[in-house]
């Protein structure tokens, strides 16, 4: 899912669960909720599962408008060929 409320300016220094906070100046302009959690890599240490990201773009509403146009690719690509079944 994509939030359409762009922007949305925050400022919060706190470390929640299953959220990626990428702020520039204290600042996050646009928030993306994934439908599922995905891997966010660390400097060090394992990847940690995020369903919500919050990141700074100079131009939120160009942001939004290239991920909603990624996010439909994605959904209405058709499905890949399963190929020939597995050998015994």
């Amino acid at each position: 899912m994509i939030n359409g409320n762009v922007p949305n300016v925050e400022t919060s220094d706190r470390k929640a669960e299953g959220e990626l906070n990428l702020a520039v100046g204290s600042q996050t302009s646009v928030t993306v909720e994934l439908t599922e959690p995905v891997d966010a890599p660390r400097f060090f240490g394992a990847p940690r599962p995020v369903r919500l990201i919050r990141c700074h773009a100079d131009d939120a509403r160009a942001l939004y408008r290239a991920l909603d146009v990624a996010v439909t690719r994605v959904r209405t690509a058709p499905s890949p060929s399963p190929g020939p079944p597995p050998r015994a």
